[in-house]
């Protein structure tokens, strides 16, 4: 299945997946961001792929939600560390 195929192709055909798992985590704010973070999960799927593991589509989904929940994991506890100027309010 994945054999002679560039990473491009499967990745225009797997688009849909990562979006789809975007949409399922309920990302609405940075989602180019976060495709791009799919990108990676597939392209670690493509590239570690071995067909007696089983079926790439089934490796592709964990490896580009895994990918998706450690940035999600990652931000937040970056959010939870750093205080941004917009978000300090002084009582007068």
């Amino acid at each position: 299945m994945i054999e002679n195929r560039t990473f491009a192709e499967v990745a225009k055909q797997y688009e849909p997946l990562i979006r789809g798992q975007i949409k399922k985590l309920n990302i609405y704010r940075n989602r180019e961001e976060f495709y791009q973070v799919g990108l990676i999960g597939l392209w670690r799927a493509y590239e570690q792929y071995d067909q007696e593991k089983g079926s790439f589509s089934t490796i592709a989904l964990f490896k580009v939600r895994g990918c998706l929940l450690d940035f999600l994991r990652k931000e937040a506890r970056y959010s939870e560390q750093h205080i941004y100027g917009m978000d300090i309010v002084f009582d007068i």
